[in-house]
């Protein structure tokens, strides 16, 4: 789960002077980092003038082909549209990132397609491409787009911002635990000298102030920022929905626990059996049951999948909220008369 940008803890869409709640502005992504990058960037500006709180959805979203500001655009309608069926009730505003990295030898390309050719290639052949081409310049670039749900985006399209950094394709140095970073040197640091680091090896406040997700940032920050008023009355209900990882509810803060524990009974097998019809004799026979690997009756698996939903819908976030996924993986078996204990965090 991402870090809040401020080391003061506080509550969803609560400022540090006021303790007022701010609207929901939607980041649709699933990469905690990005995330977390977008958080340390507009936290380097005045937090109070920055009227939204900015909370992370995963939305699967169609590759689509074009120009960035139109493939922007179009995504940003898309997530919009997503939202606003998932919540007819709660209105705010989405933003959606598309990134390029850019060969000036091949004519702007991967560009958008980048996550493509780097899943293929990985950043040694990339590099390569331009191993025939004297010109090992390129760019990066990143475009966000802004809308509201609720609204018909065809009348009220999305709002672009796009951000370059200029640089060169170099071999691969430093951590590549952010996509194409360890190939990209650009070409000047913050304070206009010259630069020798690629993005994976600066340091993250210093890569913060000159990489093309900055300069995208602080054109959206500036628009909203100066269209506050006009953003703020699109956004009538400004409670946090929980839409799912890295995403706040109510009040509930990042670093929130809470746990929820049971003793499986002869009854909740019964009952769980009674409502979907699963009569495994590894649960009722015991004959058969010491015959197999686990040597004697065990409970359903469901039942302690169960204590998950319960945590979920009960102790946090609470009411209301649902599970949007599940993956499990069950090491032992659990028996009547054992005791869950469902913890998150």
């Amino acid at each position: 789960m991402a870090e809040e940008p401020n080391t003061k803890k506080q509550k969803t869409g609560e400022t540090k002077e006021d303790g007022g709640d701010r609207p929901t502005l939607v980041f649709v992504t699933g990469n905690a980092k990005k995330l977390e990058e977008v958080q340390a960037i507009l936290s380097t500006t005045e937090r109070d003038a920055f009227p939204f709180n900015i909370i992370s959805q995963k939305i699967d979203l169609p590759e689509l082909q074009g120009e960035p500001r139109e493939v922007s655009a179009e995504k940003c309608k898309l997530a919009a549209e997503r939202l606003t069926t998932q919540f007819p009730d709660q209105k705010m505003l989405v933003m959606v990132e598309d990134t390029s990295l850019c060969f000036n030898a091949l004519n702007g390309l991967p560009g958008v397609y980048i996550k493509w050719f780097l899943k293929g290639m990985g950043g040694d052949g990339l590099n390569k491409m331009l191993a025939g081409f004297e010109d090992k310049s390129g760019y990066a670039q990143c475009v966000f787009s802004l809308c509201a749900t609720h609204t018909d985006v065809e009348k009220h399209p999305p709002t672009t911002f796009v951000g370059r950094t200029n640089g060169t394709i170099v071999p691969e140095r430093g951590d590549n635990a952010f996509g194409w970073d360890p190939i990209f040197q650009p070409e000047k640091y913050a304070d206009g000298s010259d630069n020798n680091q690629t993005y994976a090896e600066m340091d993250k406040d210093a890569k913060n102030l000159i990489s093309h997700r900055y300069r995208a940032l602080m054109q959206l920050s500036e628009y909203v920022t100066t269209n506050a008023s006009d953003l703020l009355a699109q956004v009538k209900n400004r409670a946090a929905p929980f839409l799912g990882p890295n995403v706040a509810l109510g009040g509930v803060t990042v670093g929130d626990s809470a746990e929820w524990e049971r003793v499986v009974t002869q009854e909740h097998v019964e009952n769980y059996a009674n409502i979907t019809g699963d009569r495994n004799p590894l649960h009722f026979d015991k004959e058969y049951a010491e015959s197999t690997v686990f040597k004697s009756l065990i409970t359903h698996g469901g039942i302690q999948a169960g204590a998950l939903n319960a945590l979920v819908a009960v102790k946090l976030p609470g009411p209301g909220s649902v599970f949007m996924q599940q993956n499990l993986k069950y090491t032992a078996p659990v028996r009547v008369g054992d005791t869950i204990k469902a913890w998150a965090k």
